[in-house]
């Protein structure tokens, strides 16, 4: 799958990061059975400010504030869908968790990424643990080995 990554926040963003976490998170997602993925040759990333999020969140959730990933189904047969991040806020929610930034990112990527393939922790409180529960372990084996070995 492609990843596409776009820059709309006027300040460098981390993109072979972004491009890396989303291919080992995709091939994880795929060894674990997880449905959706082999159709789909496209996923896009944006990155914007924290008023354009703002702006997407309070349009699409009827919130009316910053948020840190939207999530996106597309139109086009082909491609995922479209994951929208704000990196001013990645880098805020990554100090206040006590996390670098890339881990964070990772994190959000992820999450962003089950909610296309599907997964709603909102729907209810089922389906939010079996989400959870999938992010974390996907996540801990992805963590694991980009931080290599002890």
């Amino acid at each position: 799958m492609t990843t596409l990554v776009l820059n709309h926040c006027g300040r460098p963003i981390p993109k072979a990061f972004t491009e890396a976490s989303l291919a080992a998170f995709i091939k994880s997602l795929k060894e674990r059975g997880i449905k959706g993925l082999n159709c789909k040759e496209e996923l896009v990333v944006v990155y914007v400010g924290e008023a354009q999020a703002r702006q997407l969140n309070q349009e699409y959730r009827g919130k009316d504030e910053a948020t840190d990933v939207l999530s996106f189904d597309s139109m086009e047969p082909g491609s995922l869908g479209e994951l929208v991040l704000c990196l001013d806020l990645v880098r805020r929610q990554a100090k206040d968790h006590q996390l670098t930034v890339k881990q964070e990112l990772s994190y959000l990527l992820l999450h962003g990424l089950l909610h296309l393939l599907g997964y709603d922790h909102e729907k209810n409180e089922t389906e939010g643990k079996h989400m959870f529960a999938l992010q974390d372990s996907v996540w801990e084996s992805f963590w694991k080995e980009y931080r290599g070995p002890k």
